[in-house]
């Protein structure tokens, strides 16, 4: 650009006899004033393109700041219900000894009074509130203390009528329709019995305290593929009044409730996201004000035969093993890596490494660790 208007310019002086110029000098003024608007004009344009770079820098550190200010709130928050966890532990132990003393002797007095009496009446008051003491001192200790889990391969359809079972008889007395829908030719899975029992009955527990008469509550279980991995999902469906959408936002946090004072400890679901938390899946929860709430429970599957558990350096071959002390440099999974993700390489995550990632992320394609681990495979 420069090197043209130079030229114009001497061109201009020339023919109007500003004065006398020999063609040979024109065209190596020219060439000299080239030579210098080339690199003038590369080193403009490098700086327009640094300078583009730096505001794209720039907004991402701004991002990144605001999410780590974010971090360190819920950081915060998390150091401070763990505290109030052992806390509330430690409480609800003290407390369960004497309860279970007072609720021992209220029920062998109960059984002694007469039936009509005044002293019956009250005693039965207090049979039921410690009953009710009890249940919120179990909900307590099952939400705040480490639990082990014993995970075994085993359909789950057997866990899920056993807690059904429970509720057979509360449904008949309640004019409820209990119906259950379940595949009876899905394969064995990896989990803990127990907590899944315990998952199954919280569910049910929570629908059938807000069905009114002549509803209907249903139990399914079937196969679907979410973000390409292949899970096992128990449905629990209501008819029940439904859930606003601001309370769907908040359901699984410790201690909320939508049910009245002194109705529920508001742990129930809490307790459920952790038991699907461990067992590497997912929970969601969908419902509508006047037509009910539905809770889906996805527990991955993997094949029994894909079960060995491998080491991601043995699979990736990326050297992570051999760099312990920088490994937070070239291992995108850093501080969680070491049992690579079965979605990607058919194993059994034992450290909840991409799972984790993905399920924030929403999309397994998007991980990081989930990119580096399929662009090996694929090679």
């Amino acid at each position: 650009m420069i090197a043209a208007v130079a030229a114009v310019a001497y061109f201009l002086s020339s023919r109007y006899g500003f004065y006398e110029l020999h063609w040979t000098d024109f065209l190596v003024r020219i060439a000299f004033l080239f030579l210098l608007a080339v690199p003038l004009g590369m080193l403009s344009q490098k700086l327009k393109s640094d300078k583009a770079r730096i505001e794209r820098l720039n907004e991402d550190l701004e991002k990144n700041i605001d999410e780590l200010r974010e971090l360190q709130v819920k950081l915060i928050q998390t150091e401070k219900l763990s505290a109030l966890g052992r806390l509330t532990a430690d409480v609800a132990h003290e407390i369960r000894n004497p309860l279970t003393s007072i609720g021992g002797f209220a029920r062998r007095l109960n059984k002694k009074l007469f039936q009509g009496s005044r002293e019956k009446e009250y005693s039965d008051i207090v049979v039921a509130e410690v009953d009710r003491l009890e249940r919120i001192l179990r909900d307590v200790l099952s939400f705040s203390k480490e639990t082990k889990y014993n995970m075994e391969y085993q359909e789950i359809n057997g866990a899920i009528r056993e807690a059904m079972y429970a509720f057979y008889e509360i449904c008949k007395e309640q004019s409820i329709e209990l119906e259950e829908k379940l595949d009876l030719s899905l394969p064995e899975i990896l989990i803990d019995k127990d907590q899944v029992r315990q998952a199954v009955h919280n569910l049910l527990s929570n629908a059938v305290d807000v069905i009114s008469r002549g509803g209907k509550l249903s139990v399914i279980t079937y196969m679907e593929e979410l973000h390409e991995v292949r899970y096992i999902v128990v449905e629990v469906n209501d008819t029940g009044p439904g859930l606003p959408a601001e309370a769907l936002n908040l359901i699984f946090d410790p201690f909320y409730t939508t049910k009245e004072i002194g109705a529920g400890t508001g742990l129930g679901l809490s307790i459920c996201k952790k038991i699907i938390d461990e067992h590497n899946g997912l929970i969601f929860a969908d419902s509508e004000l006047g037509k009910g709430t539905s809770f889906k429970m996805y527990f991955p599957y993997q094949s029994g035969e894909n079960g060995k558990k491998i080491r991601c350096w043995e699979f990736t071959r990326c050297g992570v093993e051999k760099a312990e002390g920088s490994a937070q440099m070239i291992c995108p999974a850093y501080p969680n890596y070491g049992r690579i993700c079965w979605a990607i390489a058919g194993t059994f995550c034992g450290k909840k490494v991409s799972g984790a990632i993905a399920q924030k992320i929403g999309n397994c394609k998007k991980c990081e660790f989930y990119q580096n681990v399929a662009v090996r495979k694929a090679l």
